[in-house]
């Protein structure tokens, strides 16, 4: 993987991990699909994104209460 796409994944993370704690919205299941994608694109293990993912399903499960 070249620097420039180290970097681009770098900043897509850290901006789906903000996205996922300041989420307010109803459709958290398009959040989530575009979360899991980029963890499916990334070569190397994403820290971001898995709290991302976290974050999302965990408003996901206390919403359904």
């Amino acid at each position: 993987m070249s620097s420039k796409d180290q970097a681009e994944n770098k900043y897509n993370s850290e901006e789906l991990l903000k996205r996922a704690h300041k989420f307010k919205g109803e459709n958290f299941e398009e959040l989530l699909k575009e979360i899991e994608e980029a963890i499916e694109k990334s070569e190397e293990r994403d820290e971001k994104l898995l709290r991302a993912k976290k974050a999302v399903t965990a408003r996901m499960a206390s919403r359904e209460k």
